[in-house]
This record gives C-alpha cells, sequence and structure tokens, in this order.
C-alpha cells in the first residue's frame, strides 16, 4: 500500500472494552475489544483477532482477522485473516481470503 493510501486511525476499541450501540466514526477504527452493534466509518474499518462486532461494518475498506456477525459493506478491498470468522455477506469490489 502506498503512503498516499495510509490512514491514521482516530479511534480505537481496546482489547478487553466492550461497547453497547452503533458507532459512526469520522475516520477509521481499529476493534480489538468486543462491539454490540454496527460500525460505520468514513475511513477503513480492522478487527483483529481479539476483536468481535456483533453487526455490520461498513466504511472504505475492511480487515478482518477477528469476529464479525453482520454484513460487511465497504467501497474497496475486504481482506479476511486465516484466523477471521463472518457470519454475514460481503459486498465490496475485492475480496482477499488470506
Amino acid at each position: 500500500m502506498s503512503n498516499s493510501r495510509i490512514q491514521k486511525i482516530e479511534t480505537i476499541i481496546g482489547r478487553g472494552s466492550h461497547v453497547t450501540g452503533d458507532m459512526d466514526v469520522q475516520g477509521s477504527i481499529h476493534v480489538n475489544g468486543e462491539v454490540d452493534g454496527s460500525v460505520r466509518a468514513t475511513g477503513f474499518v480492522t478487527v483483529s483477532a481479539t476483536g468481535i462486532v456483533h453487526g455490520g461494518i461498513s466504511g472504505e475498506y475492511a480487515i478482518v482477522g477477528g469476529v464479525v456477525e453482520g454484513d460487511v459493506d465497504v467501497k474497496g478491498k475486504v481482506v479476511l485473516s486465516k484466523y477471521a470468522k463472518l457470519n454475514g455477506d460481503i459486498i465490496s469490489s475485492r475480496l482477499i481470503i488470506e
């Protein structure tokens, strides 16, 4: 990824943290904890290996290494790591499965 495509992460849900409710984020978000609700970002969405989202995610693109129980709807690509668990539909311009 070129430097012009790298975005700053504005929001981090830390490991062990639990958020209840839908999230609308200006910029990008990195989920290491648990979110009970959907996550919508104007930037990218990353769900780490310890991250769990009980709801859909949407944004510019998504990287999933943890659990997503909902649909993924992004403008760009979706990357699913070999440890990702996704229960939902994917809408994207490109899908990468590791």
